[in-house]
């Protein structure tokens, strides 16, 4: 699946957009650009996102295997927009992460 948001990203992400030579300026073409990012973000905040916060959310266990956490992270990386990965780790990895700390008793857990 990664390959085919590769793809996405690339499709609705261009730096050159057929018939942004029409527009007179960068501000124009900026907000081209932004729009068509917003499209790909939205993609992946309604496709990918929901998946990845329930695998988190009730498959992950970062206390006995926070590898595949991570593997999952960097696999998925260079296609997740930063916006899409700081919603991810805000709402999902970190109040995980802080809550099995809080709950870690040094002299019982190994």
């Amino acid at each position: 699946p990664i390959a085919s948001f590769r793809l996405w990203r690339t499709l609705l992400c261009r730096t050159e957009t057929p018939g942004q030579e029409v527009f007179e300026g960068q501000r124009e073409a900026n907000v081209l650009k932004s729009a068509e990012n917003d499209q790909y973000l939205r993609l992946i905040c309604e496709v990918v996102l929901p998946k990845m916060r329930s695998y988190f959310a009730s498959q992950w266990n970062s206390r006995r295997d926070c590898v595949k956490g991570v593997d999952l992270l960097r696999a998925w990386e260079e296609v997740l927009p930063p916006a899409a990965m700081r919603s991810l780790l805000g709402t999902s990895i970190l109040p995980k992460l802080q809550m099995e700390v809080e709950m870690w008793n040094p002299l019982q857990d190994t």
